[in-house]
Formats: C-alpha cells, sequence, structure tokens
C-alpha cells in the first residue's frame, strides 16, 4: 500500500472521522462543525450542510486548497484551528493530534505528502 501517490479527500474524511472515534474527539469535532456552519455560511447554505455527508462537502470545499497531505491540512480543516472566528486553537494538543491521525494513516499505508485528488 505504501506505493500509493494520490488519496481522494473523501478518503483522509473517511480516515479521519474514524480516528476522531477512536480517540474519543469525535463529539468534539461535530461541535466545532456545528459552530463553523453557523458563523461562516449563509443561513440558506447552512442547513444544506447538516444533511448527511456534509463533513465531507466541507472538508472538500476547505482542503481544496492543499494539493498534498500534510500537517497543515489535518491541522485547519479538520481540527478548526485558526479559523477567523475563533481566537487559537480550538484543541490544545493540536500539534499531537495531528501526529497521531499521521501516523494512523502511515499505519494504513498512506504516507505524508502524497498528491490529494478533489
Amino acid at each position: 500500500m505504501s506505493s500509493r501517490k494520490q488519496i481522494y479527500i473523501d478518503t483522509i474524511t473517511r480516515e479521519f472521522i474514524k480516528f476522531a472515534k477512536i480517540i474519543g474527539i469525535f463529539q468534539s469535532i461535530c461541535f466545532h462543525f456545528r459552530n463553523y456552519t453557523r458563523f461562516e455560511l449563509p443561513n440558506e447554505r447552512a442547513i444544506t450542510y447538516f444533511r448527511k455527508h456534509s463533513f465531507y462537502e466541507y472538508a472538500r470545499r476547505e482542503g481544496r486548497y492543499y494539493l498534498t497531505l500534510n500537517d497543515n491540512l489535518i491541522k485547519y480543516v479538520y481540527l478548526f484551528s485558526n479559523k477567523w472566528f475563533y481566537k487559537g486553537d480550538k484543541f490544545e494538543n493540536a500539534n499531537e493530534l495531528v501526529d497521531l491521525f499521521l501516523s494512523h494513516l502511515k499505519d494504513k499505508g498512506y504516507l505524508r505528502y502524497i498528491k490529494i485528488i478533489h
């Protein structure tokens, strides 16, 4: 598996959701996602983000600025760090969570700095 040169953003999102459930931060991720949709999006678009697979749509939209799987993608997209309405990181141990998630992906066969398909 380590010979893969590309990965879909949806695959990263699916693995992150599994990881968040294992670590026990999934409820916090859902809370921050709900706050993000409330403040960031217009009301009519915010409603569509609460339907099934809406976190995947969010990750596709926010992840389009990243070409490779790296620390910043995970920290800024999945852990909601440094959003304009937040004061600092929402998770005090965000760097440790990024390292844990990257090691989780490495165990699955996905290496850091591989190309992301949107």
